[in-house]
């Protein structure tokens, strides 16, 4: 999404006469800079955000600062919100809590293969981020008029923006076609308003 968000940006402030571009080149050399760019930003954040909980769980279990059980308990916990952990009860969290304090943490070796696996899934994070801009600048070198070529990469955007939206709603329980004119109508709505204040 946020891939879409970027390219589109540059797509709209160009379409409402914001941004000026010389040739297709140079505008589409811009778009891939910007999006790539901010896909290995978020590769690297997500990598760093990882490594950080990581440790500081480590720390938890294996009670290297001496904290209290109560308070190593209560800190584990808040790691789980957002998980499988936050649609159970809080008594059934408390529990699967008090058992992982008791477990010994994973060896260096152990701990490596994850960091590993983490590198991976931080690149993959850059790449998929980044991919958005391909259908995106796909109509600049089939039409010759660029203000009709932006105004088919927006088209293909929004159709492709409502794909996206309509194939997440089965694993969020929504409305198939809601979701996904919701999804596209954000996206649309963000790269507009960012164009007129500096996103």
């Amino acid at each position: 999404m946020y891939g879409f968000i970027m390219a589109l940006i540059f797509v709209y402030g160009t379409r409402f006469g914001v941004l000026e571009f010389s040739d297709v080149v140079t505008f589409s050399l811009t778009v891939i800079g910007m999006c790539v760019t901010w896909g290995v930003i978020d590769g690297i954040i997500f990598y760093y955000i990882w490594k950080m909980d990581a440790r500081r769980q480590m720390k938890i279990i294996s009670n290297e600062d001496n904290m209290p059980r109560e308070e190593r308990l209560s800190e584990l916990m808040d790691y789980f919100d957002g998980t499988a952990l936050s649609i159970v009860s809080d008594k059934d969290v408390e529990r699967i809590c008090n058992d992982i304090l008791d477990c010994q943490v994973e060896s260096a070796e152990e701990f490596e293969a994850d960091r590993k696996k983490q590198i991976q899934n931080s690149i993959g994070c850059a790449f998929f981020g980044s991919i958005p801009v391909i259908p995106v600048l796909i109509p600049l070198y089939i039409i010759d008029d660029l203000m009709d070529a932006l105004f088919a990469s927006c088209l293909v955007s929004s159709v492709l923006l409502f794909i996206i939206g309509y194939s997440m709603a089965k694993y969020i329980g929504t409305n198939k076609f809601l979701t996904g004119a919701v999804l596209a109508g954000i996206s649309l709505a963000i790269s507009v308003v960012s164009v007129f204040t500096g996103g």
